[in-house]
């Protein structure tokens, strides 16, 4: 009997030294970016929209409904790329894949070529 409540008390007095120590809690990342906001005016002027696309999917010029196309901008980890006919038609050409922050003033071609464009992160 004095061996077991020895026992006991020699558990007992360890048991906080085998405890998990409060471990710091993972920082919660900071949300993602996912739109791209574009501009009917170079330098981000003018009428311009903060659009949320799909990931992946061809989407139509007029979805942003904006006459013109001068800026593009997508968020940070937003890779774009744009396409000279619309979606799904055959011998469309697409631009080089960019990324933030995009352009100011978008290159000339596409500027008034654009009919199509998509996006994923």
């Amino acid at each position: 009997m004095k061996f077991s409540t020895t026992l006991i008390a020699l558990v007992a007095a360890s048991l906080p030294a085998l405890a998990v120590p409060n471990a710091e809690p993972e920082p919660v990342p900071a949300p993602r970016d996912n739109n791209v906001y574009v501009c009917e005016g170079a330098g981000f002027t003018g009428r311009c929209v903060l659009y949320a696309p799909e990931w992946n999917v061809c989407t139509p010029w007029s979805a942003l409904g904006l006459s013109g196309l001068q800026a593009w901008g997508p968020g940070e980890g937003v890779y774009c790329i744009w396409y000279n006919k619309p979606c799904g038609s055959s011998g469309t050409t697409g631009s080089d894949t960019f990324t933030y922050p995009g352009f100011s003033t978008v290159p000339g071609y596409w500027q008034y070529n654009t009919q199509s464009w998509k996006c994923w992160w």
